[in-house]
């Protein structure tokens, strides 16, 4: 089994309790140490690093998080992609959703786990209640750490002509994955010349010997011609070179990268250039802006920088049932079992609820500047097409054939029948929604702006709700039913849309 992680912040200590779930800090020397033997430390004479370097394509928030390791419950309970050590704070949410290609580089190193086998006796409370054992002491304790460094960029590329995004993105994953066609370059082409003696003899040797190294050189070009291995590679890296620059000069880019470990060099030894001071005609090593050549660049050198100048990355968490002590001190004055909750099954629905917690808060923000438009009389807005329909009338479509238009409400019901048994057109015994649920289009005013948000609000209110239950009933996750809020994809149909500018009339 792999061991469990938890990226390291300062406040962290060795015996601390730690919820793996929400990623919160709990009581202090929740265990203490026994007779176990010390850590032993490296003597810092070589370093046996393991490293993982992996370049990808980004389909949702999510994915981003799961690489960083922060707890999609903490982003949602603190509406933000930072945990405790700020490792999220680089990622810009607003510029990955509305970005039509992601990629995410990251190098993760790692030169050595400490953790203190010493740290085997439970320290428990006194008349603590058993149902209140994972609210002070966690599910886990922090029993040692891991050093090494963690290097991450994300490109995101916003495409300028819609009708290209496939094919542009196929280049970039071509650009961005593939560093090289060719591993060598081609060898020099002979260069040797032949002296021409005076007399008709010599002449003659000379012209045979010319003539002898000129067929060698048409042999040279021909093997290191355009259709030798070595010019197609050479081919390929030119071509791979070009669409990447035309990547990133044709379309909108955003890189934002973000490393610890490695000290202070991992920019300026990678890619640096000399600039003259005109005022004191001194010359200075400056900085080049990040971009995809120099993040490759740092990301090839970041291991060897990372064995000189580690930092701690992630704390290493134990179970308390992994303790013998804790198995002879569990039970409460009722003689009742403090049993620690177990969060394993929790990851895959909590990542749901995180994307679309994220879709709002990326559609709350889309409104909010639709506003400033409407108010200031940049763009006018009209009332969207989508239409309320009942799922009985979606599924007689179906039945038919024909192309079906799914409302908020319609698909709600749909699944909060199949869960609760209900009746199949889901309405309740009043005929009326949920107030989360959306199932009319809003008014393309300021008015009808203001109440889209607050349906927003009720939808993350909801979702924030939800990560708490999970915390006191790991096992809700698990549970056939549908999500406490409306999909934000059917949420967004509803908004109005901008009216195309009318045309001028002659």
């Amino acid at each position: 089994m792999a061991p469990l992680l938890a990226p390291y912040n300062s406040a962290m200590r060795l015996g601390s309790g730690f919820n793996s779930y929400t990623h919160e800090l709990c009581l202090d020397d929740a265990v203490k140490k026994g007779t176990g033997s010390p850590p032993k430390l490296s003597d810092g004479e070589g370093v046996a690093q393991s490293v993982v370097f992996k370049t990808s394509v980004i389909d949702k928030m999510s994915d981003i998080t799961d690489a960083l390791n922060i707890s999609g419950a903490l982003t949602i309970k603190y509406n933000n992609l930072i945990d405790g050590t700020g490792k999220g704070s680089f990622i810009n949410s607003n510029k990955i959703k509305d970005a039509d290609i992601n990629f995410l580089i990251s190098v993760k190193v790692i030169n050595q786990t400490v953790t203190d086998n010493a740290l085997t006796e439970f320290a428990p409370i006194d008349n603590l209640p058993a149902e209140k054992f994972t609210e002070v002491y966690g599910d886990t304790f922090i029993s040692g750490f891991q050093e090494g460094g963690e290097f991450n960029a994300v490109i995101s590329i916003k495409v300028k002509d819609k009708n290209q995004v496939e094919n542009i993105k196929a280049d970039a994953a071509v650009a961005l994955t593939t560093p090289s066609f060719g591993s060598e370059k081609p060898k020099a082409e002979n260069t040797e010349t032949y002296a021409v003696a005076p007399n008709d003899q010599n002449n003659e040797q000379g012209n045979e010997q010319q003539g002898g190294n000129e067929a060698g050189e048409e042999t040279k070009k021909k093997e290191d011609g355009a259709d030798s291995p070595t010019g197609l590679a050479i081919k390929g890296n030119a071509e791979v070179e070009k669409n990447l620059q035309d990547l990133f000069q044709e379309n909108e880019t955003t890189v934002s990268v973000s490393y610890s470990g490695g000290g202070q060099d991992l920019k300026k030894r990678t890619f640096s250039f000399v600039t003259l001071d005109k005022d004191t005609n001194k010359a200075t090593l400056a900085d080049d802006d990040w971009n995809v050549k120099n993040m490759r660049a740092a990301a090839l050198r970041f291991p060897a920088l990372v064995a000189k100048t580690p930092v701690r990355t992630n704390a290493v968490l134990t179970k308390y049932t992994a303790l013998r002590s804790f198995h002879t001190q569990k039970k409460d004055k009722n003689n009742k079992e403090a049993v620690p909750l177990s969060y394993e099954n929790a990851s895959v629905y909590t990542s749901i609820l995180e994307d679309a917690f994220l879709d709002y808060k990326n559609i709350y923000k889309e409104i909010r500047l639709s506003e400033g438009d409407l108010a200031s009389g940049k763009k006018e807005f009209e009332a969207s097409t989508a239409k309320e329909s009942t799922g009985k009338e979606n599924t007689s479509k179906e039945s038919t054939g024909k192309e079906s238009t799914y409302s908020g409400r319609s698909i709600y019901n749909s699944r909060h029948a199949c869960a609760n048994n209900a009746e199949s057109d889901g309405t309740r015994k009043d005929a009326t929604p949920q107030a989360h649920i959306a199932t009319e289009p809003f008014a393309p005013t300021l008015a009808g702006f203001e109440s889209a948000k607050c349906y927003i609000r009720r939808n993350m209110n909801l979702i924030v709700r939800e990560v708490d239950e999970i915390k006191k009933n790991p096992d809700r996750a698990s549970e056939d039913r549908p999500l406490p809020c409306q999909s934000p994809i059917i949420f967004k149909q509803y908004l109005p849309v901008p009216k195309e500018p009318s045309k001028p009339t002659v």
